[in-house]
């Protein structure tokens, strides 16, 4: 058979760094040898809906939800098998269904095959759903011959090496896709995967490369004789670690994002429960072992006054962190947040393309919905003025290439989209939910 798989275009992608996702490219992996595979990331090339494809599959997260059901429609339009797969399908199986010929709910390497094997003996059937997570140590390295056609310029290749996390923060969805318990790839398979690629710039998309301290140290030991250049998404704990930190550091570690969430000393999250002041000595320890400081910040939860904004900027411009984040809070379905802002009559829409973190989709607690957008925008604003980029630039100059990197590469270009997402358009429409919004 020929299978095109397919990642939906994404608003929200216009705002990262290229970095390829791999979830394609895995399930292009454990598809038998047999049958050939395409992949197509609509952000960076087009569809040809009139391939001569026997089957689709298309990944979607809530927020590409709408754009993933026009695909598929156009694509069973012509009499195409269509198979959705993702965290948005994987919270809400019954919705995808209206608009597949069949959905994969969780880690789809346990079921591809048996999909693919219903689809040739005509026998598909509605819904397939592992009875547990994936083992990674089975599961083979991702087919990355098939998006090579998407290297250009600086190329910072994509790496996994965990799935699944402890913290249950109430509006993340990650222990909904990947479980609680934390899972690991074998190292070696990690050292091997990385060589293969021939990459010297890397990324690892895991939740929290340092969940587990044990495996991270056994990892960053390999990672040494390998003389890259890395990044990933870390807790603060990690400086809990000294030795991890630093031992980080030796293996290329340059910079590491790190989900705040909030600065306030007010929350509740499950999260980095730390105070500005421990905020501010665990960036000190990063700078100290010359490792980037890169900030998400989430404005918009129920403890949230107006003078949030400020407090936030004037902090992560004291502690001279390379870059940050903000985001306006997202309740994702399924989410504990989502549930309490339905019971509260709080929610404004339920169209899931506004589900992207830059759009304002309830009715926030002690501020009124303008001032939210308008703080968050301010936010950005002064955080990457001019003067305070220099600023930040003169600080890091330890590694003034990944630093130039996580500003120009990552945070510009969501600068020209925030632009256009604070317009007057998207103030008239929060401002015609909130007067359509039950009271």
């Amino acid at each position: 058979m020929k299978i095109l798989l397919i990642l939906p275009w994404s608003s929200s992608q216009l705002t990262s760094t290229a970095l390829q996702s791999l979830t394609l490219n895995y399930i292009a992996a454990v598809t038998p040898a047999d049958h050939s595979v395409e992949i197509i990331d609509e952000n960076r090339e087009a569809i040809d809906f009139s391939s001569d494809c026997d089957l689709v599959g298309i990944s979607a997260m809530t927020s590409t939800a709408p754009r993933a059901y026009e695909i598929a429609a156009k694509f069973r339009d012509q009499g195409k098998t269509v198979a959705l797969g993702g965290i948005h399908p994987t919270l809400l199986p019954e919705e995808a269904a209206q608009f597949a010929d069949a959905v994969v709910i969780g880690e789809a390497e346990l079921v591809w095959k048996q999909l693919l094997s219903d689809f040739a003996a005509a026998r598909l059937k509605r819904f397939y759903q592992a009875d547990n997570y994936a083992d990674l140590s089975k599961i083979p390295l991702p087919r990355r011959d098939l998006t090579e056609k998407y290297r250009k310029g600086v190329h910072i290749a994509t790496f996994q090496t965990t799935r699944g996390c402890p913290f249950k923060c109430p509006f993340c969805v990650a222990q909904s896709a990947f479980g609680k318990k934390m899972r690991h790839m074998p190292v070696e398979m990690v050292v091997e995967d990385i060589k293969k690629s021939k990459n010297r710039n890397v990324s690892f998309h895991d939740d929290n490369i340092i969940g587990d301290p044990h495996y991270a140290q056994n990892l960053f030991e390999a990672l040494i004789p390998l003389k890259i250049r890395w990044a990933a998404q870390a807790s603060l704990s990690i400086t809990k670690h000294k030795d991890l930190l630093s031992l980080a550091r030796k293996s290329g570690c340059r910079l590491l994002f790190v989900g705040l969430e909030s600065v306030s000393s007010n929350h509740n999250l499950t999260k980095n429960p730390t105070s500005p002041k421990e905020i501010r000595e665990a960036i000190n320890k990063f700078h100290q072992h010359k490792i980037l400081f890169h900030a998400s910040v989430i404005f918009g939860f129920d403890f949230d006054e107006c003078d949030v904004f400020k407090q936030t900027v004037r902090l992560l411009k004291d502690t001279n962190i390379s870059s940050c984040e903000f985001h306006i809070l997202t309740p994702y379905p399924k989410t504990p947040i989502f549930e309490k802002f339905k019971r509260e009559k709080r929610l404004f829409t339920e169209e899931w393309q506004y589900y992207e973190n830059n759009f304002l989709v309830f009715k926030p607690s002690q501020m009124k919905p303008e001032d939210l957008i308008l703080g968050w925008y301010e936010s950005f604003r002064r955080f990457y003025s001019i003067g305070s980029i220099l600023n930040r630039f003169r600080y890091n100059l330890f590694s003034p290439f990944l630093y130039s990197l996580s500003n120009v590469g990552m945070i510009l270009p969501r600068m020209i989209h925030i632009l256009k997402d604070v317009s007057s358009k998207q103030l008239e429409q929060v401002k015609q939910w909130s007067m359509n919004l039950e009271p």
